[in-house]
C-alpha cells in the first residue's frame, strides 16, 4: 500500500521529535492531534473546490436561496490552530 501525504508528514514529524529527545504519549498525542487537523484541513478544501465560494441549496420554505460555503470560515479556524 502506497504511503499518504500524512503518513510521511507523521514520520518526519516523529523523526524531528526523536531528534531532538522528545518522547512520550504526550508527543505522540501531539503528532496525532497535528495529523487529524491536516486530514480536517484536506477535507475542507476539497468542499471548496467542490461547492466553490457559494452554493445553492433548498430551504425549510421550498425555495432556492445561495449560501455562503461555511467550509471557508472552517478552514481558516483550522490553519490558525
Amino acid at each position: 500500500m502506497a504511503k499518504t501525504n500524512a503518513s510521511y508528514i507523521r514520520d518526519d514529524l516523529e523523526a524531528q521529535l526523536r531528534s531532538q529527545g522528545k518522547n512520550g504519549k504526550y508527543y505522540d498525542d501531539l503528532v496525532n492531534d497535528y495529523i487529524y487537523y491536516l486530514g480536517l484541513r484536506t477535507k475542507l478544501k476539497e468542499d471548496i473546490r467542490v461547492k466553490g465560494l457559494r452554493y445553492k441549496t433548498t430551504n425549510a420554505a421550498g425555495k432556492e436561496v445561495e449560501k455562503a460555503n461555511e467550509s471557508i470560515v472552517n478552514l481558516t479556524k483550522v490553519t490558525t490552530l
